[in-house]
């Protein structure tokens, strides 16, 4: 039995990878990360190509670091199977709502109150922040104090709530921190 474990892991080791299989997770309706964004991550913008690598030189753990590390990521799953194919999982974080600055950068507030940079490739429809205050929103130091974590739970109740998303456009907070709310229709 161990010579025949031992005869398996050694023709394993030596399998070449043939293919990379792409699923990215597109539930939310989310299309910031693409097959070429996942694979320019693991082979490091060409650097490390991945085809023909032999089993023995692929650490998964690392290629999923690489994943990992592009800000839209939430979670990267990668495997190997006996076929000679990279599987590579891929769930996206998901904005609830979107920071409008009008002197500066805009930015995406994420579900686990993450703070996601806009995407060239693809424009999230979400809840819309704006007014004086709005840029102290996008600092996640800011949503995870107490003070920021009262506009984050407005935040994620508006979003959970079916009919608040569907009737909630915007939000505008002034100066002082209160907030007008915005219907879809007037």
């Amino acid at each position: 039995m161990l010579i025949f474990i031992a005869f398996v892991d050694n023709k394993q080791a030596n399998k070449r990878v043939k293919n990379v299989r792409i699923n990215i997770d597109r539930s939310g309706n989310n299309y910031f990360v693409e097959d070429a964004d996942v694979m320019e991550l693991i082979t490091q913008k060409g650097q490390d190509p991945i085809v023909d690598k032999k089993y023995q030189y692929l650490d998964l753990k690392e290629v999923e670091m690489r994943i990992k590390f592009f800000k839209f990521v939430a979670d990267a799953q990668v495997s190997k199977d006996h076929k000679g194919n990279v599987n590579v999982l891929v769930k996206q974080k998901r904005p609830i709502a979107r920071v409008i600055y009008p002197n500066g950068v805009h930015a995406y507030i994420g579900s686990d109150g993450t703070t996601l940079s806009t995407s060239e490739n693809f424009t999230s429809r979400v809840l819309i922040i704006d007014g004086a205050f709005a840029p102290k929103l996008m600092s996640e130091e800011y949503l995870r104090s107490d003070e920021g974590s009262q506009y984050f739970n407005v935040l994620k109740t508006i979003d959970e709530d079916k009919f608040l998303k569907t009737q909630i456009a915007q939000l505008t907070i002034n100066r002082d921190g209160e907030i007008t709310l915005y219907p879809q229709m007037g």
